[in-house]
């Protein structure tokens, strides 16, 4: 737990790939700028694994616009909380984005906190 009450954790102990998504976060227009945080922690571990942390922009029929953007990504332990922070232009066509939480090969716990899109 970083901050709050409350922080997500994903867990598995067999080694799945998987993605997960945040909610839809609507409104956007092009060329608006829109600051994206977050915090990750991935204590120790003996297994080869990776975290991607990307945002997908999404036009008015939620179909991805364009590539999606690389916020994180980790493939080793953090020591403690590693943080990300990056100003996003919403490009031509975009009205909505997601931040898609994806793993490779996870055998443990990674632990995310105080994930913002403002």
């Amino acid at each position: 737990l970083r901050s709050g009450a409350a922080a997500g954790n994903l867990t598995a102990t067999t080694n799945p790939s998987f993605t997960i998504n945040s909610s839809t976060i609507s409104g956007l227009y092009a060329g608006a700028s829109h600051r994206v945080s977050g915090w990750v922690n991935i204590p120790a571990r003996a297994d080869d694994f990776s975290l991607s942390v990307q945002l997908q922009w999404r036009d008015s029929s939620n179909v991805a616009v364009g590539a999606n953007v690389p916020l994180a990504t980790h493939a080793a332990v953090t020591p403690g909380w590693a943080g990300f922070d990056q100003e996003l232009l919403v490009p031509a066509g975009a009205t909505r984005a997601i931040i898609l939480l994806s793993t490779t090969s996870l055998n443990g716990n990674i632990y995310v906190d105080d994930f913002r899109f403002e």
